[in-house]
């Protein structure tokens, strides 16, 4: 993935995960927030800029909100389908004033 990033120039992020429901039951492997530290941590050995991390369980607006106080385009995500048609719309409220 950095390959692709560096192609596009791209070298500040934001970072948006779910937090999961420890009650509910998770696939095995790594969870979001396990997954979402370890590309943390790969961005940063690869000096990407990684400008602000947010989680979310139930609400996105705040975490959306960072992107224009810090004037970051660009977003990576850990979050379910739902989650995304929330968090990509929010975003283009926040970019656009929609």
């Amino acid at each position: 993935m950095q390959s692709e990033l560096r192609s596009c120039f791209w070298w500040r992020f934001q970072s948006v995960h779910e937090c999961q429901n420890l009650l509910v039951p998770q696939p095995e492997g790594l969870n979001r927030k396990q997954a979402h530290n370890r590309l943390v941590a790969d961005l940063d050995q690869q000096r990407f800029e990684v400008e602000e991390t947010q989680s979310f369980t139930n609400e996105v607006a705040t975490a959306i909100s960072k992107l224009k106080e810090k004037d970051i385009r660009i977003v990576l995500g850990n979050f379910n389908e739902t989650w995304a048609r929330h968090i990509f719309c929010e975003a283009h409220r926040w970019v656009f004033g929609v």
